[in-house]
């Protein structure tokens, strides 16, 4: 679609931005040639059940606008009649799972290529992250990524750690969140030397495209192709996929635009036009994305669990709660603040209905932005060290450089630095910061957050219009402009940071009141707010500055004035400004009715889906009854190795193999299935007498053989079941107690079908000793030398394993080895009692249950079952291997006597968080929970503090009494809900 200007003959114009949560409309009208704000309205954004399309939720603004304006947006058929333009972050924004090889590495470039494409990151996955390979998988199942990257290796470097984190991925099968029967665009970003091989082992299952090397070498970081080829695919596959998206594309007058996107024309423009440095800060309820246009440099990034609701618990774990309460100067109690945090992320729709709680939210929104500048910042720059380089000496003596501060260069343009007290404005939007009714709030966030140095004004984009004038920008970018400056950005308070060498106490500032011609000092670790604003002359002391050596500067305005005196960096005085901003800091009593808790019980057949991390086997056909315990599906073994053969490197790289050598030795090709000792490659060039040959050191299935002869091998699983004993003494006709001078293996090793375990040489045939040293003996056949007949006594005798496993015995008695395979199945048990009611073939089943279930708020531990014993006080030894149910709350003696007493799971209305965390040793975070290494399962009800089981429950629990219940703690807040339940079956 071709961008066309707006003209004056329009009347009308319709801005609506789409997002994950909410669709907020903006009607413009033209007076005289200028365009001006006629109304606004929102309503909830529809991508889930029971609507799932967008257009309901577009309907139900434009219904509004129309009220509220008495314009006609729609004609009879329901098509908009007005210039449209729109924005869309609909689907929850661009979700992406990433898979890098380490994490200080290449995991943390994809990081960085993924943020500045706008991405929400859901997991970032590398070789070196120590999660199990089954939970990995399990996991990468439960996610439903929009798109998938893949970085690793520099160009021409190792690939196996990416063809592992490939086969892992491709054994997942993750799907889309909207449209599961539909591929996922996967994008390559890793050494070109894999990119045949990615295309091999995921073309079937992935839509897979391929950028150049995000870390082409190990001194360059190379971003921008992989965020050009996100973005497009973003707008091509992504955002079309959210319910109802492509019935908009056909009514608007430009191209729709990721709200981000609008976000960072609309800043570059307003930064371009004043010549400023400039940050914006737009905090939601699940994530936090921050902006910036800093010499002219643009960038993003999104805090993907940094949030004021769905991650708010998450802010908590990040900052710690004595940081938390530092902020408002301790005035609650640590336990109320730790309940209100995790009961808002489990009731995120929850809007403060008091101080306590707004201070609390203040609080944690400081601590969310102060992470996601911090994490802006290192993805985007690094800090250079000011009498490092010549040219920063350069910039130090012209003035172009502050002393007394950090020098960030950006990552991609090492050419452009800045400092700190560059930045001359900072917005912020968001609902935390957007619906603030004090601006003080905005002031203690911003200020607080940010840390500004030098002279920086604050403001607010109350209605966070930015994305809808980012794309006005495209059209007129002088009319967007204006209504941003004059319509839009709410300037709120101007921000006299000094730095410098910073002591308690001395004085930094002086200040004078040019209307009362009146002069006072500022002391070191001061905070002063001049709420009304007015007109000051402010002068720096020695070794203090403004920024660039500022010394002096004039303030008039009417809006506020914060001095912060505190410094900044190292030379920071530790307090708050939240005296100086709220003139109080009394210890309050915090009372919330955050605590919703679940009220879900259902009674008769419901059905429930029981899934394989990856395809494995199913046990059990349609109609089968099952129990609780049983087997109705498995993962034999542990995910197939992969081994790699280079042909090249193993005959030698002064053979010199050219593509047709490589084609005509050959003797495998892609999916054969290959012994180990098998010959793979054999050529006979020239005028040679004994060809090249190479056997293969793996047994597997041939999934890949690339032109330059790199062979990949899947491990083929053909282990059996029964340990197999091999009499070592014997076949090499040795001492017992000798054995293992003549093994090659030691105990715990894993050895191939084949493989030689153990040889011995006997005589001094030339042929023996030069089959010993260069290891040509793979065959394992008693040899005698007959071609000269000088040592007919020589003999080699060697010993290959029957079978693929682990020697898991070795035997110095009897000479013996015993090898087995040690599998550690993953075997997936019904759960409930019930019957099969459907199958999907080698991954998953549903089971229909006849019986009760009740949600939970919250759980913590894996599964578990047992019979329901209501506690009265105290556990004891009569509550081993049950499911205990306390009516009132539970405490962290509770949990120890869980412990203790071998309990399988509690079901309890609530716990202090201060105590689970002191049970647990870990904060939640992300309400991912449920695989927590715990003895037992623990549900809550209601949620964190000390609150009673609501009555329906209490009579629930009371019924089923004595029956056996089956319970899990899986909780899932965000990106699809999942609580925990109890289920009676």
């Amino acid at each position: 679609m071709e961008t066309q200007k707006i003209d004056n003959k329009i009347k009308h114009l319709l801005i609506v931005d789409i997002g994950s949560t909410t669709t907020k409309g903006l009607l413009l009208e033209n007076k005289e040639g200028k365009l001006v704000f006629n109304s606004q309205f929102d309503a909830p954004t529809t991508v889930e059940k029971p609507f799932e399309d967008v257009n309901v939720g577009l309907e139900k603004v434009i219904h509004g606008l129309e009220e509220k304006s008495n314009i006609d947006i729609y004609d009879e058929n329901k098509k908009i009649i007005i210039p449209f333009l729109a924005t869309s972050s609909a689907g929850g924004g661009l979700q992406v799972l990433l898979f890098g090889l380490t994490k200080s590495d290449t995991g943390k470039a994809v990081e960085a290529s993924a943020y500045g494409a706008g991405a929400v990151i859901m997991e970032t996955f590398t070789v070196d992250d120590k999660v199990p390979e089954m939970d990995k998988m399990r996991m990468i199942r439960e996610l439903h990524p929009d798109m998938v990257l893949i970085a690793g290796g520099i160009d021409g470097g190792g690939i196996w750690g990416i063809l592992r984190q490939a086969e892992i991925l491709s054994l997942s099968e993750p799907r889309s969140k909207f449209m599961p029967e539909e591929k996922i665009p996967l994008v390559f970003c890793g050494n070109v030397m894999a990119r045949g091989f990615i295309q091999q082992m995921l073309g079937d299952s992935f839509i897979v495209h391929t950028t150049e090397n995000i870390r082409p070498n190990l001194e360059d970081f190379n971003p921008q192709p992989v965020r050009e080829k996100v973005h497009q695919l973003f707008m091509e596959n992504v955002m079309e996929n959210a319910p109802g998206y492509k019935a908009v594309t056909k009514q608007v007058t430009e191209n729709i635009l990721p709200t981000p996107s609008g976000v960072q024309l609309m800043i570059n423009s307003y930064a371009r036009k004043h010549n400023e440095n400039m940050i914006l800060v737009d905090m939601g309820g699940a994530t936090t994305d921050v902006f910036s246009s800093i010499k002219s440099e643009l960038h993003r990034t999104v805090s993907a669990n940094i949030g004021m609701s769905y991650s708010i618990s998450n802010i908590l774990k990040e900052a710690g709660v004595d940081q938390i309460l530092f902020n408002i100067n301790s005035i609650l109690d640590e336990k109320d603040v730790r309940n209100y945090i995790s009961n808002k992320m489990l009731n995120p729709s929850y809007v403060p209905q008091n101080k306590e709680e707004r201070f609390v939210e203040l609080s944690c929104a400081i601590e969310g932005v102060r992470y996601s500048w911090s994490q802006h910042k290192q993805m985007n720059t690094q800090v250079h060290n000011i009498g490092f380089l010549e040219r920063r000496r350069k910039q130090l003596f012209l003035g172009e450089l502050n002393s007394f501060e950090e020098v960030f260069g950006f990552n991609n343009n090492k050419e452009v630095s800045f400092q700190n007290s560059d930045i001359n404005l900072l917005i912020g939007a968001g609902g935390v910061i957007s619906s603030s009714e004090k601006d003080e709030d905005i002031v203690f966030i911003l200020n607080e957050g940010f840390l500004p140095s030098g002279i920086t004004d604050l403001a607010v984009d109350r209605y966070f219009k930015s994305p809808h004038l980012g794309i006005l920008t495209k059209l007129n970018e002088d009319q967007a402009l204006d209504l941003f400056e004059n319509e839009t950005l709410d300037k709120i308070c101007t921000v006299v940071a000094p730095i410098g060498n910073i002591k308690a106490d001395k004085n930094i500032l002086i200040c004078t009141d040019l209307k009362e011609n009146k002069e006072f000092a500022i002391k070191a670790g001061y905070v002063v707010y001049l709420k009304d604003g007015g007109n000051y002359r402010i002068k720096t002391e020695k070794n203090i500055t403004l920024g660039k050596e500022i010394t002096t500067f004039e303030v008039n305005t009417d809006k506020p004035i914060l001095i912060d005196g505190r410094g900044r960096g190292e030379k920071m005085i530790r307090t708050s400004i939240f005296k100086a901003l709220y003139r109080s800091d009394d210890k309050r009593e915090m009372n919330s009715d955050v605590i919703k808790g679940r009220n879900n019980i259902v009674k008769g057949k419901f059905t429930i889906n029981r899934s394989l991390p990856y395809k494995g086997e199913i046990i059990g056909s349609l109609g089968t009854r099952v129990q609780i315990d049983t087997v109705v599906g498995q993962n034999l073994f542990n995910l197939p190795k992969i081994y790699m053969i280079d042909i090249k490197r193993l005959v030698g790289f002064d053979k010199k193999l050219s593509k047709e050598d490589i084609k005509k030795g050959l003797m495998i090709k892609e999916g054969d299935k290959v012994d180990y000792d098998q010959t793979i490659f054999e050529l006979l060039r020239g005028n040679q007498f004994i060809p090249v040959s190479y056997k293969s050191n793996a047994q597997g299935e041939v999934i890949k053989i690339d032109e330059l002869g790199m062979i990949v091998l899947k491990e083929i699983q053909d282990y059996g079941n029964e340990p197999v004993k091999i009499n070592i003494a014997k076949k090499l006709n040795v001492k017992p107690a000798s054995i293992t001078k003549f093994m090659n293996f030691s105990l715990n090793n894993f050895v191939l079908k084949r493989q030689i375990i153990a040889n011995k040489v006997t005589g001094n045939s030339k042929k023996d000793l030069m089959g010993m040293i260069t290891g040509i003996f793979q065959s394992g056949d008693s040899k005698k030398d007959d071609s000269s007949g000088v040592f007919p006594e020589a003999e080699y005798k060697s010993v290959k394993s029957p079978t693929t496993g682990f020697i898991t015995n070795i035997d110095k008695d009897s000479g013996e080895i015993t090898i087995e395979h040690k599998s550690n199945p993953y075997l997936m048990h019904s759960f409930v009692n019930g019957v099969i009611t459907k199958v999907e073939n080698g991954l998953s089943v549903d089971i229909e249950v006849e019986g009760a279930s009740a949600d939970c708020v919250i759980g913590f531990g894996g599964e578990n079952h047992g019979e329901l014993k209501i506690a009265d006080g105290m556990l004891d030894q009569s509550f081993e291997s049950k499911i205990a149910v306390f009516l009132q709350p539970i405490s962290l003696d509770t949990l120890n006597q869980a412990k203790t007493f071998k309990v399988n799971g509690i079901i309890a209305p609530s716990i202090e968080n201060k105590d689970w965390v002191d049970f647990y040793g870990k904060e939640i975070g992300v309400a991912l929970t449920g695989k927590e290494n715990i003895d037992f399962t623990l549900l809550l009800t209601e949620g964190f503090g000390r609150v009673g089981m609501n009555l329906d429950y209490v009579e629930f629990f009371k019924e089923m009494q004595g029956k056996v219940a089956s319970v899990n703690g899986r909780t899932q807040i965000r990106a699809g809900v999942i609580r925990p339940q109890v289920i009676v079956s």
